[in-house]
């Protein structure tokens, strides 16, 4: 076989074991089909503690259904290539709000929180007020001059 055809043959067995591990595929040919499940309950286990942490609310709003419906959710839907535990939290919850079972609570922690209001504008510190009056007076320093009244 060549060296091309190998790797892609390789990426296509990788692929299929990836998808058995993490988004509920067929076994692959040649792995112990229990083994592949124990270890797809520990992965989905592990996203469960990551989801936890980055939206308690969502374990805290479905009680005692948490753990179970996320890892049945969890088993057959691979983690979002980007955004982390955070990412899977809100692909979870679209997932509860597609089924209509999202409760409210997380409902309003996922909903994106108002901008804060602009600061007024700083008063210049002491440096810059010294330098400004500086900058007015042509002669340079002026001892007896108050640099800084007000």
């Amino acid at each position: 076989m060549d060296p091309v055809a190998a790797r892609a043959e390789l990426a296509r067995r990788q692929a299929d074991l990836l998808a058995a591990l993490v988004a509920g595929g067929p076994v692959p040919e040649g792995f112990d089909a229990e083994r592949i499940r124990v270890q797809s309950v520990a992965l989905a286990a592990k996203r469960r503690e990551g989801v936890l942490r980055a939206l308690p609310v969502l374990a805290t709003a479905l009680g005692d259904r948490w753990p179970r419906t996320f890892m049945e959710w969890a088993r057959t839907h691979p983690k979002p290539a980007v955004g982390g535990s955070r990412a899977d939290a809100v692909a979870f919850a679209e997932y509860l709000k597609v089924r209509g079972e999202l409760p409210e609570a997380v409902e309003a922690a996922l909903s994106p929180a108002p901008p804060d209001p602009p600061k007024p504008p700083r008063r210049p510190g002491f440096v810059q007020r010294v330098r400004s009056r500086l900058r007015r007076n042509p002669v340079g320093w002026d001892p007896e001059a108050q640099y800084c009244s007000d």
